[in-house]
């Protein structure tokens, strides 16, 4: 049986058991801690303000959104058109060769350091140490920023995130695959399988841009169900928290249950359209 038929059975069954806070941002010396002490410096940064105020001038996007904090606080609401297109203009700015795009860039990765801290923590049963996963998970993140396809305008934030995913779980295996060749035969390195946080993230790029559920409800059901159990790799029998979400997301947890329940509902009614593109892959 496919594993996306697992996913989707999955995601339909609640669960008690909810994943620990993530400290990472709080936890001294950690690469998020660190960016967000640069971040607060950049908030005041003259230079910095200027680029961002001639934004505010010349993209539509960021209209009204002359400094940084403005951005922040227009990305911290629900992912919505607005956001997707703020988040658009800074990725294809970013992705340029233009004299802003580092600062562009910079900017798109603040937005995302919540995404990039998902994807280490998905990534912990591959890689223990904590440190080098989140100095990678960043990595990768600012690689998808810097080389995003400027075709790409609409949902942006799973495209995003799909690709930083995609990239540190590359960059793992392959890691896995480097041992010195006396110890190939006592620790094997792992087969690159699919697994499911891959194989969910493959279903919901694919989702939202056949618009069969919004980018919104994706990234509902990526902070609901996107959390593998502790020591049990490929499983997703852990649930993300309501209220934890709902603090994020400005929405309630009742809302919240009702979207991941009526975009599961429409997730099983295309998986079979999914499987017909997925299967030449896999």
């Amino acid at each position: 049986m496919s594993t996306n038929f697992l996913i989707l059975q999955e995601m339909t069954v609640d669960a008690t058991a909810a994943p620990s806070r993530s400290q990472r941002e709080a936890r001294p010396g950690s690469v998020f801690a660190q960016l967000n002490v640069e971040w607060a410096q950049l908030r005041s940064d003259v230079e910095v303000g200027r680029i961002v105020a001639s934004w505010a001038q010349s993209e539509p996007a960021l209209a009204g959104l002359s400094t940084l904090a403005l951005i922040e606080q227009a990305k911290s609401g629900p992912v919505d058109a607005r956001v997707d297109a703020l988040l658009a203009a800074l990725v294809r700015r970013a992705s340029s060769a233009g004299p802003d795009a580092a600062v562009a860039a910079r900017v798109v990765l603040q937005l995302m350091l919540p995404k990039a801290a998902q994807i280490s923590r998905a990534h912990g049963w591959l890689h223990p140490d904590i440190d080098e996963r989140d100095q990678l998970a960043v990595c990768c993140m600012y690689t998808v920023i810097r080389t995003f396809p400027q075709r790409i305008t609409h949902h942006v934030p799973p495209y995003l995130a799909w690709g930083a995913h995609r990239a540190m779980r590359k960059e793992l295996f392959a890691q896995a695959q480097e041992l010195p060749s006396e110890g190939i035969e006592t620790f094997p390195p792992p087969l690159p399988q699919v697994n499911a946080s891959e194989e969910l993230a493959h279903l919901l790029t694919w989702a939202v841009a056949q618009q069969i559920i919004s980018g919104q409800d994706a990234e509902l059901l990526v902070a609901r169900y996107g959390h593998e159990a502790p020591g049990r790799q490929h499983s997703w029998k852990q649930i993300g928290d309501l209220h934890e979400i709902a603090a994020t997301t400005g929405l309630s947890p009742d809302a919240i249950k009702k979207r991941c329940s009526r975009a599961t509902r429409k997730l099983a009614a295309a998986a079979r359209d999914y499987l017909a593109v997925a299967a030449p892959d896999q």
